[in-house]
């Protein structure tokens, strides 16, 4: 049974006074051994890619995993496990994790939508609310007739 040895970057350590964050020009592997903060290590088998996973009471979801170095960079979400609708936002809010997805290219015909964050399905409806703006031209020439005698 291959193991995977999940760490977590992007934190604050106390030890240091500084933050670990993850070094996208090094190595998976480099990262983990250098700055990266051991969560646990599990069966490969245990889990897909993208899934949440709970370990020691908190929620984590993978974000690289390297299957051949048995190494994952696995980060914390804080998931509302009673999410409720968000409405009348000005971009599709996931109620499972908070997250502002980008909403501007997302297809119309389109009613499910999966989180980017935490990889949760939402339905999503969207309002649209047409506006007008007018802005001055020109005005129309106006005949003065009041000194005008009507014979």
């Amino acid at each position: 049974m291959k193991l995977i040895k999940l760490y977590e970057f992007d934190y604050y350590d106390y030890e240091k006074g500084e933050y670990q964050r993850y070094n996208y020009r090094k190595e998976l592997k480099e990262n983990c051994e250098s700055i990266g903060r051991f969560i646990a290590e599990v069966p490969e088998s245990a889990f897909d890619f993208g899934d949440l996973l709970r370990i020691h009471g908190s929620i984590y979801r993978v974000q690289r995993l390297s299957s051949k170095e048995g190494l994952a960079r696995v980060e914390e979400l804080e998931i509302n496990l009673y999410p409720e609708e968000t409405e009348y936002t000005d971009e599709v809010t996931c109620p499972y994790c908070g997250r502002t997805n980008e909403s501007f290219e997302l297809p119309d015909e389109d009613e499910r939508y999966e989180c980017l964050e935490c990889g949760s399905i939402m339905s999503i409806l969207r309002e649209v609310t047409v506006t007008y703006s007018a802005e001055p031209v020109e005005r129309n020439k106006i005949v003065n007739l009041e000194d005008t005698k009507n014979d």
